[in-house]
This record gives C-alpha cells, structure tokens and sequence, in this order.
C-alpha cells in the first residue's frame, strides 16, 4: 500500500508541500529554518533524495518534475528564473550528474509563466502555460526552445497528455464556465489545435441531476481514456467522459482541505539517485 501521508519522510519536512508529480515521483518543498528547498520521492517505494541548493530557488520561481522510467531511471527537475514574473533563464536538476545546469530563456520578452500554471512533460521536452496565448517548450538539455500558439488564452488552462496527443482545456470563467477541449495534431511538424470537445456548465451538470457549481477547476486528463477530471466547490471531484458526456462524482472529502490534487499513478521500478 502507498502511503498518501509521506510518513517516510524525515521529521524535518512536516510543512511539506506537494508541488508535481510526474510518473510515480512526486516533487515536494519545505521550508527549513530560513531557508526553501525541495525533496522528489517515489511513496511506492519510499525513496527519496534532497536536491542542492541552487540561488534560483529564492524569490518568485516554478518548479516541475521529469521522469520517464521507460526512457530513463533519472529525474530532472526544472525551475524557472524569474525577474517581475517574467522568465529569464531555466536551471535543470538531473539526478545522474547530481548538479544543477542554468540556459538563459529563448522565449523572449514578457515570457510569464504562473506558479500555478500547468505543465506537460512530452516527447522528452517540457511544455508549459504562460499567461498569454501560447506554450512554450523547451528539451531537456536546454538547446531547443519553443513558443507554441494556442486557439485561446493559456492562462486558466490546463494542459495535459493522453493516448500518446497534447491536450489543451479551458474552463472559461468569463462565459459561465464553459468547457473546451483541444488537441494538438502534428505535434513537432505543421501544428494544429483541433477543437475535440465543447459543453456548457448546465449542459455538464443537468443529465445527471447535478446541482451546477459556482465554481470549477480542470484537475486531470486520463492517460488513456476520454476521460478528464475536475474539483468542484466544497472540494468534490467528479470525471466527466467526452464520448458519452456524463459525469460522475468520485469523491467528496468532508471537511475540504486540500488546496489543490495531483494526480498520481505508483511507480514500483528503482530510479538512480543518491537519495535515500
């Protein structure tokens, strides 16, 4: 059993927040006497290592996991330099040298990335959602970067991977929480957005009986089903199937507490570190 309290974790890390996951690996931080620094683990397992401290790591910043056990026992860990929101350089951690290596960003002015902001590890490349209309990309050794348009604003979506295609969705917060959902053709090659799904919040809620919710929030996509997630208000998490659109109620927590979900699928092969 994968134990969701990360009890195996030392004592000094009771304040830990979950940040990523990524494949089995969850990327935590926590705060230590005056200072912020981050741990991956794999709950499976129970292993864990602390990554070094890094100038990076102060300030405003995004921090995202990399990990592909069918490509590689190694993680990477990504964050982004920040100078006033916008992204000047990205520092990657990789736990096969052990170090941290820094590239000044290519994405080029006004290139802002929220905290909160969603990301996608593809193709060996990162994807994530900047507070305009686009995605931008880079590989994992920093030399190819990329800004991809989007057919809308980025910035309250979520992008996501499933049956092997990048998935793009908007909850429109400005027309009643109107669902779209995209998916990008020809990914690398002569890109396109193709809109595979469009339903209103009542269209959402009403063949099942649902009260409508005041509020909505896009939590996951399934790996390899139509299938995406969202957390209602009061925490409740329900899955909404594209093909035959009815959605279902997963799980209500009583008291809400959580902040955010992250979806999370064990891991139970070894990864390559020096953590413990």
């Amino acid at each position: 059993m994968v134990d969701p309290s990360l009890s195996f974790l030392p004592s000094s890390c009771k304040t830990i927040q979950i940040i990523d996951s990524s494949n089995g690996l969850l990327l935590c931080g926590y705060a230590k006497k005056y200072e912020y620094e981050y741990l991956v683990c794999n709950p499976a397992t129970e292993k864990w290592a602390v990554l070094p401290e890094t100038n990076a790591m102060e300030g405003m910043h995004t921090a995202r996991l990399c990990f592909d056990p069918a490509a590689s026992s190694h993680f990477r860990v990504f964050l982004l330099v920040k100078d006033r929101l916008q992204v000047t350089g990205v520092k990657v951690y990789s736990s096969k040298t052990g170090a941290w290596t820094y590239q000044q960003s290519e994405w080029g002015d006004n290139c802002i990335v929220h905290d909160a902001a969603k990301s996608v590890f593809f193709n060996g490349t990162m994807h994530f959602t900047t507070s305009g209309s686009s995605v931008v990309t880079v590989d994992m050794e920093l030399s190819t970067w990329r800004k991809i348009p989007t057919p809308h604003p980025t910035n309250s979506s979520f992008i996501g991977l499933s049956q092997g295609r990048l998935y793009l969705l908007r909850c429109d917060y400005n027309n009643d929480y109107h669902l779209s959902v995209w998916v990008l053709e020809n990914c690398g090659g002569d890109e396109e957005w193709i809109l595979k799904h469009s339903v209103s919040k009542s269209e959402l809620c009403e063949p099942c009986h649902l009260k409508s919710p005041r509020s909505l929030a896009l939590t996951a996509i399934h790996p390899e089903w139509n299938l995406i997630f969202c957390t209602m208000e009061h925490g409740d998490i329900v899955s909404y199937d594209l093909d035959t659109m009815i959605m279902h109620t997963i799980f209500s927590p009583r008291p809400y507490k959580a902040d955010t979900y992250q979806p999370y699928i064990p891991c139970f092969s070894e990864w390559l570190s020096d953590g413990h």
